[in-house]
């Protein structure tokens, strides 16, 4: 063990160690008594970290790579040969210190559960976890902690090892047999959080904050502004990530949003090979205007929302059962996408021809620019996306049914339907919030719902069942594509439902026809946008998100989670069109290929002349 090493568990001891008589005086006191933090701070993922276990007297040990589960749980491998696991089987209350770059320095104190023997994959090592109950600050004001023990790989093998190991304990961690059984977390397993209500140590932010500016003398306190005071408390007590990367960056001493700051770690740290200024390529539904009515509700993305994302607009709406999207039409088409539920959809075209359907989850529709329809939720109600080929489009802007009558003198509405004026007596006066997406009575079976028309029914299907169509299945995922060649009635927009499992990703490619706008569907990813010129910049996204890629730009999209990352390309084209950066490469001269890039024979070979799509 190193001699810092030493130094450190020492100094961690002394400063978590109650007060004695032979400290001086109250102040003293104060100083030696670490503050709590309420929850676990994020550290980096190749700190090393020391393990006290206890068998009558204290033992430590380094612990490589502890992998951060939530804000209270931790996650770490042991060799089976260990002394220190068989210590905590016996005496499961242990302590884990950490001092890393990020100004970190603080103890753990919980209970260890041994959770996988032998570990899958690494049958020499056991899986521990600690359910942490107490944490302890043990910085110092005006001093901060620059470094930490942390280690780099002297070998492919060894980074290999442990990269298999971190992936070994996210997957303990996202099995639905976490939190380990007996835990205090286990037995509210199912609950919206796995926090209690208070911190288990007793202590709130706030009280941290207090507690840090009393550790500083009269004098120092007097030196101090309040805005400086404030900073540095809520530094030190936000536990949130930080803008560092290595021996870049530095931690965050202003106000902060910590839950945004942690869905976008590619924007709060930006990657070393991000460069240039691009255009925002993400907004989310989740700040998004939702519209609620009687029926349902309704949030849009449009160019106002995401300036960038001028070919395509989405709309993302919920119909209660019986719930109705009013019979409306306008002047861009509209590609919908069934995510839950079932609904009825109906149409008719200009020669008269109509159309009806039930359509399910992973169902399609698309009617033309003009062409009126209406939505209606059936049984259980549904919720869907609808994707418009005009980026300037809002929902909040067509042409409604009873829209149009309010604003038709009553004799002119007589004499087209050759009733009396009586007849419109009861039109509905406010549109805005009594139809729209309004309450109805879920329809009956379909059959009973059809009118004949003298004309027949449309010539071609205004629906498409995708999840029926045969996926591309490559190594890594699958992938559905839909556009006029098999789903003629699309003529406008065309898509792909792409499905990445974890490790995967959405090879580097760009297309050649037109932008590209997402959906997430479900799952988490990131991509990385190249805009030619030496600029380039990654986002992060989850489900309810939407991106767009614009035109030609290469990127590629990396299943970042544990679970599928399931997401929509829609394009406003006719057609759907991709080039592979590996099948060009591969399908073009070596010597040229190997000129531009100084690649060995090597890479060369694994080079595929088939389009990858998804690789594993």
């Amino acid at each position: 063990m190193s001699t810092n090493l030493r130094l450190w568990q020492q100094a961690s001891r002394e400063n978590s160690a109650p007060f004695s008589p032979a400290h001086a005086d109250a102040g003293m006191k104060s100083a030696l008594t670490p503050p709590k933090i309420p929850k676990l701070p994020v550290w980096p993922s190749r700190t090393v970290a020391v393990l006290s276990t206890m068998d009558g007297t204290p033992h430590a040990i380094p612990v490589t790579a502890p992998f951060r589960v939530d804000d209270r749980w931790i996650l770490f491998t042991l060799h089976r040969s260990r002394g220190s696991l068989a210590r905590l089987r016996t005496q499961p209350q242990v302590a884990l210190s950490i001092l890393a770059q990020g100004d970190l320095a603080f103890t753990a104190r919980g209970r260890a559960y041994v959770v996988q023997e032998p570990m899958t994959g690494s049958p020499a090592f056991a899986a521990v976890a600690i359910d942490v109950e107490e944490i302890e600050d043990h910085r110092l004001h005006g001093r901060a902690v620059m470094s930490g023990i942390g280690l780099d790989w002297t070998s492919e093998d060894m980074q290999r090892f442990l990269s298999a190991d971190a992936d070994a304990l996210r997957k303990i961690a996202a099995a639905d047999s976490w939190p380990p059984a007996g835990s205090l977390d286990s037995r509210h397993r199912g609950s919206p959080s796995l926090l209690p209500p208070e911190p288990r140590g007793g202590v709130h932010e706030a009280d941290f904050a207090d507690r840090q500016r009393d550790q500083l003398s009269n004098r120092e306190k007097g030196e101090l502004t309040m805005t400086e005071t404030t900073q540095y408390a809520r530094a030190r007590s936000n536990g949130g990530p930080q803008p560092i990367r290595g021996d870049l960056g530095a931690t965050i001493l202003g106000p902060r949003n910590i839950p945004l700051e942690a869905a976008n770690p590619d924007l709060l740290a930006s990657p070393f090979t991000d460069a240039g200024t691009i255009p925002n390529l993400k907004f989310s539904y989740a700040a998004a205007r939702n519209r609620i009515a009687t029926g349902g509700w309704a949030r849009e993305v449009t160019v106002r929302e995401l300036p960038v994302a001028t070919t395509l607009a989405g709309v993302n709406m919920r119909l209660k059962p019986g719930g109705i999207r009013e019979m409306h039409w306008h002047k861009e088409a509209e590609w919908g996408f069934m995510l839950a539920g079932r609904s009825r959809i109906t149409a008719i075209d200009p020669q008269g021809r109509n159309f009806i359907d039930d359509v399910g989850a992973g169902d399609l529709w698309n009617f033309p620019a003009g062409i009126p329809h209406s939505i209606q939720g059936l049984d259980e109600g549904c919720e869907f996306l609808l994707v418009f080929d005009d980026g300037n489009f809002s929902e909040n802007e067509t042409f409604l049914i009873s829209d149009w009558f309010a604003h038709t003198p009553r004799e002119v509405l007589a004499k087209n339907f050759g009733v009396s004026e009586a007849a419109f007596a009861n039109l509905p006066e406010d549109v805005e919030h009594t139809r729209w997406v309004f309450d109805g009575k879920v329809p009956g079976l379909l059959a009973s719902d059809v009118v004949k028309s003298p004309a027949g029914t449309v010539p071609q299907s205004y629906s498409h069942r995708l999840l029926a169509q045969e996926p591309i299945k490559v190594a890594g995922g699958q992938v559905r594509i839909v556009d006029s060649s098999n789903f003629p009635a699309a003529t406008t927009i065309a898509g792909a439902l792409v499905e990445i499992e974890p490790g995967g990703m959405r090879e580097l490619h760009w297309h050649p026809n037109t932008d590209e706008w997402q959906y997430y569907i479900s799952g988490s990813g990131r991509m990385t946008v190249f805009a030619a010129s030496g600029k380039a910049r990654t986002f992060d996204y989850q489900a309810g998100d939407v991106g767009y890629v614009p035109f030609a730009m290469g990127h590629y999209v990396q299943n970042t989670g544990d679970e599928p990352l399931r997401f929509l390309e829609m394009f406003r084209s006719p057609y759907f069109a991709d080039i592979s950066a590996n099948q060009w490469m591969a399908l073009t001269p070596p010597e040229l290929v190997q000129a531009h890039l100084n690649l060995d024979s090597k890479t060369m070979a694994a080079l595929s002349k088939e389009k990858p799509v998804i690789v594993g």
